[in-house]
């Protein structure tokens, strides 16, 4: 009793938008491994003219490592696997953002995990980081209220599965809403350092520019 009643006060101790966003985010990466454990025992392997996507990749496909991590090795997450472990290597790999591959690229190198599970780690505390600054950025320019209806829509909307699979669109956004935040708060470096690491991350960031010129003109107005 007196350990839970410690546990309890360290959670009650954590600030408003982690107490929310954590288990939300917990539960929805709960979800997308019960879905993928699903796929993984009806279909463990590809079909046989399924094993050229594979791109000369090792399929991940057996034991625990299948059924958690290799079930996401599908599509562009081969490209991204591709560049984490060969760098630029081949021709079809020249169109994908290197940030997030070569950010799994130096956290395999650094803990010994292998490339498929050092992705997975950026994508899932990209998501994590990308709730978080959505609920500051609400609360800031709204109220609590907006910033958990906010996070609520953004955890449960079908499309927030690319948040939730190998792909850098979680890094993406969350360095986006980053920049914004900075920007609403007049720290331009950090806007600008944050932008350009989005660009960095997937083509779909460059609409920020517009965002932060936009704020940018308003602050110049008011002072």
């Amino acid at each position: 009793m007196a350990m839970l009643n410690r546990l309890r006060s360290c959670w009650n101790q954590l600030p408003e938008v982690v107490r929310f966003v954590l288990p939300i985010w917990l539960g929805m990466r709960l979800l997308s491994h019960l879905i993928g454990f699903w796929v993984w025992r009806i279909r463990p392997l590809p079909p046989p003219v399924g094993m050229r996507f594979y791109e000369g990749l090792e399929p991940v496909v057996q034991g625990w490592r299948g059924a958690l991590f290799g079930v996401w090795q599908r599509w562009d997450t081969i490209f991204y696997q591709i560049i984490a472990e060969q760098g630029y290597s081949v021709q079809k790999v020249s169109l994908f953002f290197p940030l997030y591959p070569l950010t799994a690229r130096v956290l395999a190198q650094l803990t010994g995990m292998g490339t498929l599970e050092a992705l997975y780690v950026v994508s899932t505390l990209g998501y994590l980081a990308a709730l978080i600054l959505l609920y500051a950025l609400l609360a800031d320019t709204f109220n609590t209220t907006i910033a958990r209806r906010g996070v609520l829509a953004l955890a449960v909307f079908p499309s927030s599965f690319f948040f939730l699979a190998l792909y850098p669109q979680s890094m993406e956004l969350a360095l986006v809403l980053a920049s914004v935040f900075l920007a609403r708060k007049r720290r331009w470096l950090g806007s600008a350092v944050t932008a350009l690491l989005a660009g960095l991350t997937h083509s779909t960031a460059l609409p920020l520019a517009v965002i932060l010129l936009v704020e940018a003109v308003q602050f110049i107005r008011r002072n």
